[in-house]
């Protein structure tokens, strides 16, 4: 068996955290101090301003990157250190390649299933890293993984920014003045100041909320508090770095161009692997989806609505794999046929959802098997849901017809 390496592996740790915990601290600290007019001697506040800095350095350095001495090859069994199993392939949840950050060689990342933590292995080559890829089973062209991004206030444009920044100072500052009128300006400036602190204190932990997102094989969903979007990969035209500064944290992001002519930004921290990781796990994935849309040679038509109604829909798509749709009888589909139709991402979602309910009461244990393998490899949350509808043994019409309608809806949308 073939494998690939030599890799080193590289320990990291995430205190960005407990860093913006710190900072939200001192700032809340720092505008007391400044509130109440303590008096105290500026030599008297150097230590406390030190130890800060001191705290902050220390967390940095906590949380640098190191790089092992320990060699490591990689092949479909797992990572092994010599005759040891690390980490055996059956347990890699997903796994992602980046560039190194000096720009010579690539970083493996893995993640095994039941670990928040991933684990990050270093090469010298990247063709290397992307063999490995391939065979731990986790090629991008047939499984999906989840990302974790920066708040997704900071992907609003430079207007949107503005105005958010205008909308905020304008209730601190009015704040201030009724809290202050309604108590006669008798409690002292302290207490004016707080209406406007518990006025920024939310925007500033909203900028410290993580947002997540999911890379899949059609495309790929954010969300952040409860909120999410879904891009198909067809209505990418572009993907370009972008960087930029709010409230004085520089952050990267990759901004997608959209067929629409609007771009939507995936922000991650400045200079991270992270970052690197999402472009280069995109770029391939948008290449494989339009690979795949070029060899499309199956006749959908079949499988469209037409005038029916969305019960009627059903019944006729269950009728097309046993040649009997439209009460004519036809050459029936082979299930096969069906089959590349689901898996293939560059198809519109409500084609696949079709193409799987089609096939819903001929599938065996096997077939139903690999539809799971798609529905765990899609990003785009309706479409896994009309998929594990079709393929289950107890398929309500009524449910199967709601699930069309939503993914209808949205493609019209």
């Amino acid at each position: 068996m073939q494998s690939f390496g030599p890799f080193f592996e590289r320990t990291e740790k995430r205190l960005a955290g407990w860093m913006s915990a710190t900072a939200i601290i001192l700032f809340i600290a720092a505008a007391h101090t400044v509130a109440t007019r303590v008096t105290s001697p500026a030599m008297a506040k150097l230590p406390v301003g030190l130890a800060a800095l001191g705290l902050l350095a220390i967390l940095g350095w906590l949380g640098r990157s190191r790089r092992s001495a320990v060699e490591v090859a990689i092949s479909a069994l797992g990572v092994a250190r010599g005759p040891e199993l690390l980490i055996p392939g059956s347990s890699v949840e997903q796994a992602l390649v980046s560039p190194a950050r000096d720009g010579k060689g690539a970083i493996l990342e893995l993640r095994t299933h039941g670990s928040a933590r991933s684990r990050r292995f270093e090469t010298a080559d990247v063709s290397v890293a992307r063999e490995a890829l391939r065979a731990l089973g986790r090629d991008p062209s047939a499984s999906a993984v989840r990302m974790r991004a920066k708040s997704r206030s900071f992907a609003l444009s430079d207007n949107a920014r503005a105005a958010v920044f205008g909308v905020v100072g304008i209730l601190c500052v009015a704040s201030f003045f009724v809290f202050g009128a309604m108590n006669g300006f008798v409690m002292g400036k302290a207490a004016n100041l707080y209406p406007g602190l518990a006025v920024v204190l939310p925007f500033i932990i909203l900028n410290s909320v993580p947002s997540s997102v999911m890379l899949g094989t059609d495309g790929l969903t954010t969300r952040w508090l409860g909120m999410e979007r879904f891009v198909s990969y067809g209505e990418i035209v572009g993907i370009e770095r972008d960087a930029g500064k709010l409230l004085g944290t520089r952050f990267g992001a990759a901004r997608l161009r959209l067929a629409s002519g609007k771009t939507f930004s995936v922000p991650f921290e400045s200079g991270s692997i992270e970052l690197e990781s999402f472009i280069e796990r995109i770029q391939g994935a948008v290449s494989a989806f339009r690979a795949r849309s070029q060899g499309n040679a199956f006749d959908v038509t079949i499988l469209a609505r037409g005038a029916r109604t969305h019960a009627e829909w059903v019944t006729h798509l269950r009728a097309v794999a046993h040649g009997a749709a439209a009460g004519l009888r036809i050459a029936a589909v082979d299930p096969e046929r069906l089959f590349a139709v689901v898996a293939d991402p560059s198809q519109p979602e409500v084609v696949r959802a079709s193409a799987a309910i089609a096939m819903g009461r001929s599938l065996g244990g096997a077939e139903r098997v690999r539809i799971q393998s798609i529905v765990s490899a899609s990003a785009s949350p309706r479409l896994r849901i009309a998929l594990e509808r079709a393929c289950s043994d107890d398929a309500d019409g009524a449910h199967l017809a709601e699930a069309l309608a939503e993914l209808e809806a949205r493609a019209a949308h």
